[in-house]
């Protein structure tokens, strides 16, 4: 604030002459303030510019929100000399006149190239008000006025009256201060005059982006922009980038009148980031001409960076011009070029694609006009992005060959090929690879990857993927040394490996030999176990599941004898049919009893801890009555049916609840999908020590242990509460054991009503409330949920899916 200018006075003296240039400058809310004997005499929000011993230049510059009671932006007086020069004023105001600029006492004021547009006055000149003669009219041109108080500006060589900028908010769009861009169709675009802005030595605007760019199709001559911002066209454009001839193709046009050196980069762009493979400097002064598209093609070379990742392939051409890098990029859409070192690269679209690879060619309907002729030795890259595409690779000699699936559910396969790297990419893929050197990873998505082959290195990333097993005959050279890796998790959860996915061993392809799997998933850490043998010593499958220590959740067996234990997790255990000894350890753990074999089944169950399910979803027809209190053995096919199925539940007693029927019998202690909460207690055995005692009983149901039942079944499941639940008008659950997690595919819990349950997680320090791992999703409604204390997601961390309706998070934090 002052009394004058705002921001700047300018007193250019009465006998010494001085000059005063002000260039790329922002005038942003600056207030004239002077109220002496009760009046205010305020003049020049912005500038003043006083005495005639001098002149002051104002360039490029931006006058915005300023305010006085005389000249909301500026005030030329007593004799004052003012030049304005490309600058935009705009959105001033001024409590008396002049709400742009005022002019009086013989002062002098010369506007050209600028807009003087948007600004108020309570009582009259709401852009401007000159005294007579004040504005130099004659060299006041090409201007952008609002409102032309008392025609000051001739309209003649100021056609621009009463036209619209369009100006956008004061923002940042480059360079040191924040400026005013017109938008596309503004009036002030290529309107000015270039000789006035040489005149004042202008070669940029106020960001120090080059001036006299045209935009104006229709003329080859350059047109400055009106105002103090120089609107951009795009100064080099990619035409168009695509494969031909085995060469990568560059099409491109150059705007404006200058020669430059271009660069050319071409990038693997991925979700996260991009890498740069190769530079490319275009020397010949030829390709530099402005005003036509360029072709320019090349043979790429990306010997310097080697990308095993999916990618999608981009090239960005740019030159610099002072301290401006000016640029334009494009990814390629499809595909089929070659590398300087042989390497054939083929790229795919978004559609559903089919490529073969041999020896001796690459054939695509979609992709290739004809099958592509491969030489001997040389490697291939196949990226095949989005789509459900099939990849089949045969019998290849390629020094390396990488396919890579992309988005999409695509179906991967390698046989005879000891150099293939398989992708499945985003998508719920399959995978296959017979040979020990195949490396397959499944990426993100539900895959499967088919292990046929000895030596295998397997990776089925995020997801809920399944490792399959598949022996049809004695293995060759055994035994199978197979290695899995599943991605790890950071969030410290209860069960954290679901993060990554419920994934599962599934042996059931092992159809020789005379004997089923054993593994436990408990020394998963420890090395390598013989899981598969010839029934005599000799090892057939040495697995190593290191890399998935408490990440493997399910295991499917054989049909014949199988001993399947489990970790400290929630396990999913299926013998299938044979003699079984199914163990899933202290987590909460489902146990598949299914019928449809053609051999006897009998499972053997022994389990120290948690709440644990018998699974009888792929039953079909009748179970006879089960006593879970029993450690007999019991036949759970009705007399007179065969094959027969048969159970013992070995002491302590390990079953709580039966899913998949409901039970109406005995101690069958059965529950349909839709559970009802019976307890607001926290007093669960899912959280507690080994289950010594009776079954779950469905009414003394806790939240937590309705969770683990829907978690245990395939779903959808809904939770409800019981009408006679809440006697208040709020009731609460008090978290005790940790937070709560829901693995279901498909969850809904709907509270008594609106707003009468809190979840509270005070009790339990250092814990969250709900935990929502991939895979999983959850329909949460109606309550309150508060205390929650984690290091991520206070209340909630998900990792799945989630829907909140009506439901309030407070008083929770995340450290």
């Amino acid at each position: 604030k002052a009394v004058r200018g705002g921001a700047v006075y300018l007193n250019m003296g009465s006998t010494v002459s001085q000059n005063v240039r002000i260039d790329s400058t922002t005038f942003l809310n600056n207030e004239g303030v002077d109220l002496r004997d009760g009046t205010d005499y305020t003049v020049g929000g912005g500038l003043v510019a006083q005495g005639g011993y001098g002149r002051t230049l104002v360039t490029n510059s931006t006058f915005v929100g300023n305010s006085a009671k005389y000249g909301g932006a500026l005030r030329a007086h007593v004799s004052a000399k003012l030049d304005i020069v490309n600058s935009t004023i705009t959105g001033n105001h001024a409590s008396w006149q002049g709400g742009g600029i005022i002019g009086v006492n013989n002062s002098q004021v010369t506007v050209q190239n600028s807009i003087v547009h948007g600004n108020t006055a309570v009582n009259w000149g709401p852009d401007f008000e000159f005294q007579t003669g004040v504005l130099q009219q004659a060299q006041s041109t090409h201007n952008l006025i609002g409102v032309n108080s008392s025609t000051r500006f001739a309209p003649a060589t100021n056609p621009l009256i009463g036209a619209d900028p369009l100006l956008g908010p004061l923002a940042e769009n480059g360079g040191p201060t924040r400026t005013m861009a017109p938008g596309q169709g503004s009036a002030a675009i290529d309107a000015g005059d270039d000789s006035l802005a040489s005149a004042a030595g202008l070669t940029t605007d106020q960001r120090g982006h080059l001036r006299v760019i045209d935009l104006d199709d229709e003329s080859s001559t350059g047109n400055i922009d009106i105002g103090a911002f120089e609107v951009q066209p795009p100064p080099i454009e990619v035409v168009d980038f695509y494969a031909s001839n085995e060469q990568l193709v560059l099409e491109y046009l150059l705007q404006g009148t200058a020669a430059r050196p271009l660069t050319v980069n071409l990038f693997a762009g991925g979700s996260d980031q991009e890498t740069l493979l190769q530079t490319i400097d275009i020397t010949d002064p030829q390709l530099w001409a402005a005003g036509v598209t360029h072709t320019y093609a090349f043979t790429p070379d990306f010997s310097l960076t080697d990308v095993d990742e999916d990618y999608y392939l981009a090239v960005g051409i740019s030159y610099e011009a002072g301290a401006l890098t000016n640029s334009d990029s494009r990814t390629l859409a499809s595909g089929l070029f070659v590398e300087a070192d042989g390497t054939v690269h083929l790229h795919g679209t978004d559609a559903d694609e089919t490529v073969t690879v041999t020896a001796t060619e690459i054939t695509s309907a979609v992709l290739l006009a004809a099958p592509f002729s491969v030489v001997s030795g040389n490697s291939a890259e196949i990226r095949l992005h989005g789509g459900n595409d099939v990849l089949t690779v045969s019998s290849i000699d390629q020094a390396e060959f990488i396919g890579m699936g992309g988005e999409g559910n695509d179906q991967l396969t390698a046989l005879q090929s000891p150099t293939a790297l398989l992708d499945g990419g985003e998508g719920n893929d399959s995978l296959v690879g017979d040979l020990p050197t195949n490396l397959l990873s499944g990426s993100a998505g539900d895959d499967t990857l088919h292990i046929i082959g000895a030596g295998q290195d397997v990776s089925g990333g995020y997801g809920n993927d399944v490792y399959k097993f598949v022996m049809t005959a004695a293995p060759l050279a055994p035994p199978w040394n197979v290695s899995i890796s599943e991605p790890y998790v950071s969030f410290a959860v209860a069960d954290a490996g679901r993060f990554g996915g419920s994934d599962t061993l599934d042996f059931s392809g092992l159809e020789y030999g005379p004997s089923g799997v054993t593994i436990n998933l408990g020394f998963a850490s420890s090395g390598a176990q013989t899981v598969f043998s010839d029934g005599s010593g000799t090892a057939w499958i040495n697995l190593d599941l290191q890399g998935a220590a408490d990440r493997i959740e399910n295991i499917v067996g054989t049909n014949k004898d199988d001993a399947l234990t489990g970790d400290n997790n929630a396990n999913r255990l299926d013998g299938l049919s044979g003699q079984n000894y199914l163990d899933g350890g202290w987590g909460n753990d489902v146990y598949a009893i299914g019928n449809q074999f053609d051999a006897l089944t009998f499972n053997h169950i022994e389990d120290v801890g948690g709440v644990d399910f018998l699974d009888f979803s792929g039953w079909q027809g009748e179970v006879a009555p089960l006593n879970l209190l029993s450690d007999s053995i019991q036949k759970l096919t009705p007399t007179g049916v065969t094959p027969e199925v048969k159970l013992v539940l070995e002491k302590p007693y390990p079953i709580d609840v039966v899913i998949g029927v409901e039970a109406t019998q005995g101690s069958l202690v059965g529950f349909t999908q839709n559970l009802v909460v019976t307890s607001l207690t926290d007093n669960s055995i899912t959280a507690g020590q080994p289950d010594l005692y009776a079954p779950l009983d469905p009414q003394s149901l806790t939240l937590r242990d309705a969770l683990a039942i829907a978690n245990a079944d395939s779903g959808p499941n809904q939770i409800e509460f019981s009408e006679y639940l809440i006697t208040e008008i709020v009731g609460e659950i008090d978290l005790t054991h940790g937070s709560l997690g829901i693995y279901d595919r498909e969850t809904t819990i709907i509270p008594p009503g609106m707003g009468e349950l809190v979840v509270d997680q005070t009790s339990a320090a250092g814990a969250r409330i709900f935990e929502i791992p991939q895979g999983a999703s959850a329909s949460i409604s109606g309550m309150t949920l508060t205390g929650g204390d984690a290091d991520k997601g206070g209340s909630v961390v998900v990792g799945g899916e989630l829907s909140l309706d009506g439901v309030l998070l407070t008083g929770n934090q995340a450290e």
